[in-house]
């Protein structure tokens, strides 16, 4: 079971920087990226650090290709600064740019004037509110689906059967996550006592897609009862 605790090392943010980066017109990938160069600068008590496209690749689990594609606007709407270019044994020095007043989060939605001032039209901005509350609802969407499905690792590890894993819903990763370890590490134990030895254990896929409901009636704990919590 997973047991992460601050004491081994945390990633120290800024309440301010965490309230404007939801804010940008942002990706999963790019969110991830940043993330990412977070963990590796901040979390190392440090500004910059050399890294390269092909270590964000390995450490978000993306193809090389598609980093490359969407650290660019990073770069561009100068979330991200490089400090140095890479060179041929060398990956390029990258830091975050916790300066939000300098990002430039609206360039690509911009008009000019007869005059030759920059501006964003009317249609401009509701285009942006629209489209930024669209890509943070997905985002946050995301997230959600990323907190159940590291629950779900959690008790998928306690079953005995690991059989058909990606059979199981994320309505019913999300239902699992709800109920609580407790809950849910209680019902895997009631149902691995009380199944007679010549019964071969169901698969994990169908004891996680709702069977595990049948082994918490009378088996769990005063207090292993699930805690009111929020829906993530």
């Amino acid at each position: 079971m997973a047991n992460p605790q601050k004491e081994n090392g945390y990633t120290p943010i800024a309440n301010e920087i965490l309230d404007n980066i939801v804010k940008c017109r942002l990706n999963g990938t790019q969110f991830r990226i940043i993330m990412t160069v977070w963990r590796y600068t901040y979390g190392f008590s440090r500004k910059e650090h050399s890294i390269s496209e092909t270590f964000l690749s390995k450490a978000i689990g993306i193809a090389s290709s598609h980093i490359s594609r969407e650290i660019k606007p990073l770069f561009d709407k100068n979330i991200l600064l490089k400090v140095s270019e890479a060179t041929f044994n060398k990956s390029a020095v990258i830091m975050f740019n916790k300066d939000y007043d300098k990002w430039q989060l609206l360039s690509d939605t911009a008009g000019v004037t007869e005059n030759g001032n920059t501006t964003v039209t009317e249609s401009g901005n509701r285009s942006i509110t629209e489209n930024g509350n669209q890509e943070n609802n997905i985002l946050k969407q995301t997230i959600k689906q990323d907190v159940h499905m590291l629950f779900f690792e959690s008790v998928w590890d306690l079953y005995p059967l690991k059989v058909s894993k990606s059979a199981v819903s994320a309505k019913a990763k999300k239902e699992l996550h709800k109920s609580g370890y407790d809950v849910i590490s209680k019902a895997i134990e009631n149902y691995i006592s009380t199944k007679p030895e010549w019964q071969n254990y169901m698969n994990g896929s169908t004891f996680f897609n709702g069977r595990w409901k049948e082994y918490i009636v009378n088996g769990v704990d005063e207090e292993a009862k699930p805690e009111k919590r929020e829906d993530y």
